[in-house]
């Protein structure tokens, strides 16, 4: 260090100068290796994650199923990666199901002892196993191994690259040291010569010459200031005097004139900060201004509505102590709108998803946004935040969401349910009439009547898929909610545990609905709570009479409605799963099928109605229904059909179905009637003219709804009425998706008559149609 000092001030520099750049350039380039190496290690580590991810997903089905040539094919996948030298596939026994090595590692595949979850070092290798997941269980796992050769390689090639950077830098840095010396040593140098020369001749006129403008230069001319200013340091002095006493008297005026200005400022302040305050409690959002600390200074009555603090309360607090805001899904808290503006330094976008719980305890859904607050100077002094309650409009939403997932699902569901009830039909209706040749007391009839009570049941499948549908329209009457309620909760709850609470309001009102629909519905509420109470409780089950007023924030329409509240006391549903569950084929029960609460949902929206759900872990659920009332009485419920009539007349039978057509021929036949048949309308009108024209007139026509690629019942019935205006005609069809079915008088048909059919139904609507008289 002693000959460093000694050393002139340009070796001093040149020294200091390499010295430092020297330092810093191993600084950089250690760094920069060092980062690379974390950079480089850390890549593979997610590239040999992600990949055991991708092949744990693709071989899932293999492992469920045992398949280990479909789990060998997907571990080729490998050979196009050749860093990955080892992979094994073991099913959920830890038995070998298929292995992949490289050519370059003929090691051979075997169990291996399990490490914990994520990427691991072994031997100059990274490793993983990965868990092979199928329908939320884990069916295997998977062995990844991924070789360590090809980073070091590369951080080789990084690190000589680094060296070859670091000699270059080190030799610019000589070469700018080198000129730097000689730049700054030498204006100094002669500013020396100058000060010695002036101290020997007591001459201050003297000046150093300064040849740049730099701080070697400032320094030059700073010296030539202070000779300039020792010189005539009396006459400045005095000068100085007689200015400031001038400007003391400017000041004094100034600050009078400035008084005055400040109170009609202050005067112009308070007015504004009274509108301000007017605007704030007129302004339908909530506001909340805080100071840079983020304490509150600013608190409108919204904001004292939704938080349940008062203005008063709330001043000076910090403002996650007043305003306790979580994400709405995970319920974590969520950060201090004051500190994202500040380290943003701008607006924060307005966000959705965030949930405000009030000093009460109540949770609302709010959207808000935030900003700074500037002064003149462009200096933040604050933030102001801004929000709403969007309860009500996520929940309305949320509801539309759920009603368009169960109509685009209803398009499939009521394709296949068309199709098999026409088979069902043919099926249902061949037992018919086996039951009529069958005697009475024999064990085939016997046995043919339970077979025609399970293809019964199967329609009622049928039906319970056309749910989903946009037609499956309700077959609507006035009923008695009560009596639906009674009779359903009693058959459900028949050798049950669980105990029953009815509370049915005695003036209840009549209902517009389906009453096989609204049946179902309570039935599937009603098995769910059971389901939920394993080991016994109590099903509380109630009705009563409600107005929905206008502009009451739900998705019902204003007026008379039954409300219907079905609460257990079982395990309750995970949050979770709350907003999932009348999804179609979601479950979490290991024997669901994930369509009764779904059927539930679409069923009262189709009755215009709604349904909602609030259920709590281990406190047990609450649905809630809420079905349009009737003006009109009430209908008693049908009479069970009696035995087939016979009759007389001539039927035309049009169906696309064959089997169906002769099916309805060899039915009405041994009945008496002489039955034509027509696959599609064309062929109908075809065969009506010709029977009218031979003077033998069709007495009923039965059409088919739905005839694809052909003239349905519809059109056909059209065209029959531009024949003959007092044609009778039934419209047939398994539940379509028309609400031809639901209301047939008003399209023109006399009757109507669904598959599958029953051959007392079948022939006693028959008989009604032909005694009707055509006006």
């Amino acid at each position: 260090m002693r000959c460093l000092l000694d050393l002139p001030l340009r070796r001093k520099l040149l020294v200091l100068v390499m010295a430092s750049s020297t330092l810093a350039l191993l600084l950089a380039a250690g760094s920069f290796s060092v980062y690379e190496w974390f950079i480089l290690r850390d890549t593979a580590r997610r590239d040999v994650q992600t990949q055991a991810e991708i092949l744990a997903a693709n071989v899932s089905a293999a492992v469920e199923f045992g398949d280990a040539d479909h789990a060998r094919r997907i571990l080729r996948v490998l050979q196009m990666r050749p860093q990955f030298d080892l992979a094994c596939v073991f099913d959920e026994n830890r038995r070998l199901l298929a292995g992949y090595t490289n050519e370059f590692n003929p090691e051979p595949v075997r169990w291996l002892n399990p490490i914990p979850q994520g990427v691991q070092s072994e031997a100059g290798h990274l490793v993983v196993f990965q868990p092979v997941m199928h329908d939320n269980h884990v069916a295997g796992t998977l062995y990844l191994r991924s070789e360590f050769s090809p980073i070091r390689a590369r951080f080789g090639q990084y690190l000589g690259l680094a060296m070859l950077v670091l000699l270059a830098c080190w030799w610019i840095a000589f070469g700018l040291a080198a000129r730097l010396q000689r730049i700054v040593s030498q204006p100094i140098l002669e500013l020396a010569r100058t000060a010695r020369d002036v101290t020997e001749r007591k001459d201050y006129s003297l000046r150093a010459v300064s040849q740049s403008h730099d701080e070697v230069g400032l320094l030059i001319e700073g010296f030539n200031e202070m000779l300039t200013q020792i010189q005539a340091r009396d006459v400045a002095l005095q000068k100085t005097q007689d200015d400031l006493e001038r400007r003391v008297t400017e000041r004094t005026s100034q600050l009078q004139d400035e008084i005055v200005q400040r109170r009609r400022i202050e005067a112009a302040l308070a007015d504004e900060k009274e509108r301000l305050a007017v605007t704030l409690r007129s302004i339908g959002d909530a506001v909340v201004a805080t100071d840079r600390e983020g304490c509150i200074v600013l608190f409108n009555p919204v904001a004292e509505q939704l938080t349940g603090w008062g203005a008063a309360e709330a001043a000076t607090r910090p403002l996650p102590e007043v305003l306790q805001l979580f994400h709405d899904k995970t319920r974590q808290p969520c950060e201090n709108p004051v500190t994202r503006v500040l380290a943003s330094g701008g607006p924060v976008e307005p966000s959705e998803g965030t949930l405000l719980v009030s000093r009460d305890g109540t949770q609302r859904l709010i959207a808000s946004s935030s900003a700074p607050i500037r002064d003149r100077a462009g200096q933040i002094i604050g933030v102001v935040l801004v929000f709403r309650d969007v309860t009500e409009k996520e929940r309305t939403t949320q509801e539309l969401l759920k009603a368009s997932k169960l109509e685009s699902i209803g398009l499939l569901a009521g394709g296949i349910a068309h199709d098999f009830n026409n088979i069902l039909t043919a099926i249902l209706g061949n037992i018919s009439l086996a039951r009529l040749i069958a005697q009475p007391q024999d064990e085939l009839a016997e046995a043919l009547l339970h077979a025609e009570k399970a293809a019964a049941r199967a329609g009622d499948l049928t039906r319970q898929l056309l749910t989903f549908s946009k037609g499956g329209s309700p077959m609507k009457q006035s009923a008695s909610l009560a009596e639906i309620i009674k009779e359903t909760t009693a058959f459900v709850l028949h050798g049950s545990n669980v105990g029953l609470q009815l509370e049915l309001a005695t003036d209840l009102w009549p209902a517009s609905i389906d009453v096989g629909q609204i049946s179902q519905v309570i039935h599937n509420l009603v098995l769910n709570g059971i389901q939920a109470m394993p080991k016994g409780g109590t099903l509380d089950v109630r009705a009563a009479n409600v107005s929905i007023p206008e502009h009451h924030g739900t998705v019902l329409r204003p007026g008379r409605y039954i409300s219907i509240t079905i609460q257990d006391t079982g395990t309750g549903i995970a949050p979770e799963h709350c907003q999932r569950i009348f999804d179609p084929y979601f479950t979490t029960k290991k024997q669901g099928s994930g369509l009764g609460l779904a059927t539930t949902y679409s069923i009262i929206r189709k009755h215009e109605g709604n349904i909602t759900v609030q259920s709590e872990l281990g406190r047990g659920t609450t649905f809630q229904i809420h079905l349009p009332a009737s003006s009109t009485p009430t209908v008693a419920p049908a009479e069970p059909p009696p035995e087939p009539l016979a009759g007389q007349g001539r039927i035309l039978i049009m169906d696309d179905e064959e089997p169906i057509r002769s099916l309805v021929i060899r039915m009405l036949q041994p009945l008496g009637y002489e039955v034509k048949a027509a696959a599609d309308g064309a062929e109908a009108l075809r065969i009506y003219e010709e029977a009218r024209a031979a003077h033998q007139p069709i007495s009923v026509v039965i059409l088919d709804l739905t005839v694809p690629g052909g003239m349905g019942g519809l059109e056909a019935l059209q065209r029959l009425r531009a024949l003959d205006p007092h044609l009778k005609a039934i419209v047939s069809s398994g539940y379509s998706e028309d609400p031809v079915m639901a209301h047939h008088r008003e399209h023109g048909f006399d009757a109507m008559v669904t598959k599958p059919y029953r051959l007392q139904e079948f022939t006693h609507t028959l008989q009604e149609v032909l005694k009707q008289v055509k006006v």
